[in-house]
């Protein structure tokens, strides 16, 4: 927010509340369709939004971006590892938030409404409601991680919100794990960490071109045909199958 000269909370705050609604916006045009049809609906939405904000060059900078710079809080400018600090802060706090609610009634009435909507709507738990909640929720987890990420990276630009990333992010998802904290996580070590740390220092092959993209492509198809509930799920079935041949073994 350097370039408009808000204070970085305040500038937070704003770019928390206007994706948020947005996202309640596209929730309700988008409620009509469910499963993969909402995930395409949705990524189609991201994609003409990002052609918009480039067109509208003004505000955005269009394909020249903006510039930020570290977050000032409390009259305190951070310096680069003090700004990683406190994303690292933030992640923590809102996985904290996410597992508190998760077993809170709003996100038991989720979980009941993935298992099966009718079996929600007869115990009278409102469906607009808590699928608009959860957009609401969604979309405000991502804009934080966006005005966060333009602020470490010091820049920002339309062109870098593209379906590339949407897709890396489902991959992200899928090669972690569903319906679990830790599964993201371990995806994004897999999706981001890998090609960057260690595909890149590989003789021969470090060269390629796309070298991440083939072995994110690759690592979906297998996870999904081997291991679709998730890479997440990996230790506690070794474990489970070490207790069992240790049994065997004592018999």
């Amino acid at each position: 927010m350097e370039e408009l000269s808000l204070p970085f909370l305040v500038g937070i705050v704003i770019s928390i509340i206007v994706p948020t609604v947005a996202g309640v916006l596209v929730g309700l045009v988008s409620l009509r369709v469910s499963g993969m049809y909402l995930a395409i609906a949705t990524l189609a939405v991201a994609e003409v939004l990002r052609i918009v904000f480039v067109q509208f060059s003004e505000f955005t900078g269009g394909f020249q971006g903006r510039r930020t710079d570290f977050p000032v809080i409390f009259g305190q400018a951070l310096s680069r590892e003090a700004t990683f600090t406190f994303l690292v802060i933030v992640l923590v706090i809102l996985l904290i938030l996410t597992d508190n609610f998760i077993h809170s009634p709003v996100g038991r009435a989720l979980l009941t409404m993935r298992a099966s909507e009718p079996a929600a709507q007869a115990m009278g738990i409102n469906l607009l409601k808590y699928k608009l909640m959860a957009f609401a929720i969604a979309t405000a987890y991502a804009a934080i991680g966006g005005v966060l990420y333009a602020h470490f990276i010091n820049f920002t630009t339309p062109q870098v919100w593209n379906l590339l990333l949407s897709l890396q992010i489902l991959a992200v998802i899928v090669i972690g794990g569903m319906k679990t904290i830790t599964g993201p996580i371990i995806g994004s070590i897999i999706v981001f960490g890998v090609p960057q740390l260690v595909l890149v220092n590989l003789p021969v092959i470090g060269d390629i071109n796309g070298l991440a993209f083939i072995f994110n492509g690759l690592l979906i198809i297998v996870v999904i045909m081997f291991y679709p509930s998730g890479l997440v799920h990996i230790v506690h079935d070794i474990k489970k199958l070490w207790k069992k041949k240790a049994v065997t073994t004592h018999e």
